[in-house]
């Protein structure tokens, strides 16, 4: 036997964003090396509660709430940041609780609210509260706060979370990603996500009109992927609550990258790259960003390479994602 007996991990049904698959994958690797992990389903919306087929990969099954055996000293229950009210359903049960911290601007958002948790898997909102009452007692539940950003950690350890109880654990992109050949034969093409940083980008894409500007929406994972092998530039000005995965697609599948400098991009840890390419302030840093961007499209071959340990990095993550079950949750 593992260091657990079950370790039951709480994900919004049928959800397809980066943090569901993370959770999955935990699962997964768990089970794959030898431990007893089941993902645990709770209702998000009106998506039906299944399973997703993109993560059919990743697990053949599910349960709900009510099947947790939180009267198992040897279990334990891990939430995303998002689902930490659920802790509150096993307060004062013997069923050791974790949070792996995904994110940390989704818990802060989050953190405004009072929920109510009731056992068929709905978080209700009885009124909006002052920052940090509802969510703040949830996490006093946790005994493990496991970390996915150094972003995370730098906010843990700043709120006095205990050190020893803080545990790094990376996630790792999809695997169809490091399967392409990079392409090195491009296109003037700026790729952006329009759900992070949206004004920022309609800034610059207003300002400098000569290159092609493709929002990075509606497509497939093949679609998004022939995209990024073709483009020359990813652009990211979000808030980058976590270490996002898009960043290190796009740098995986070849492109070069620039970012701002809030969240975990302010991170070298997280967002490996070289601070030529970091901006504080779209508009205040505007020249060097329109020269940082022409210089990347006149000359990509040559600053293609400026990103190589970032690739590098990336390449690695899943098998230092693989170290850290072992030794969390299997050994």
């Amino acid at each position: 036997m593992g260091k657990y007996d079950i370790i039951y991990v709480i994900c919004p049904a049928f959800v397809k964003t980066g943090g569901p698959e993370c959770l999955h994958q935990l699962v997964n690797s768990i089970n794959s090396q030898g431990g007893k992990s089941k993902i645990v389903y709770v209702k998000h919306g009106n998506l039906p509660i299944k399973i997703n087929p993109q993560y059919e990969k990743y697990v053949n099954g599910f349960i709900d709430v009510d099947s947790i055996d939180c009267n198992n000293e040897k279990n334990l229950l891990i939430v995303p940041e998002t689902l930490v009210q659920y802790l509150l359903l096993f307060k004062n049960k013997p069923i050791k609780k974790g949070i792996w911290w995904l994110s940390v601007d989704f818990y802060r958002s989050l953190a405004s609210f009072k929920y109510q948790v009731n056992k068929d898997g709905f978080l209700k909102t009885i009124y909006h509260l002052r920052r940090t009452i509802g969510a703040k007692n949830s996490i006093k539940e946790a005994e493990y706060h496991y970390f996915q950003s150094y972003y995370a950690k730098d906010w843990l350890e700043k709120r006095g979370f205990n050190k020893d109880g803080l545990c790094y654990l990376t996630d790792y992109i999809n695997d169809q990603y490091m399967e392409k050949h990079i392409n090195e034969k491009r296109d003037n093409i700026i790729i952006y996500n329009p759900k992070k940083g949206y004004d920022k980008i309609q800034y610059l894409r207003s300002m400098i009109k000569e290159y092609e500007w493709i929002p990075i929406e509606n497509m497939d994972r093949d679609e998004i992927i022939g995209l990024m092998n073709k483009a020359k530039l990813y652009l990211d000005f979000g808030n980058h609550p976590g270490k996002d995965k898009m960043p290190r697609e796009a740098a995986i599948s070849g492109c070069c990258i620039i970012t701002g400098r809030e969240g975990s991009a302010n991170f070298i840890e997280d967002v490996n790259i070289s601070n030529r390419y970091k901006f504080n302030d779209v508009r205040k840093d505007f020249d060097s960003i329109r020269s940082c961007i022409s210089e990347v499209m006149l000359n990509y071959c040559i600053l293609n390479k400026d990103f190589e340990e970032y690739r590098v990095s990336i390449s690695k993550e899943k098998e230092t994602f693989s170290k850290s079950v072992r030794e969390y949750f299997v050994e």
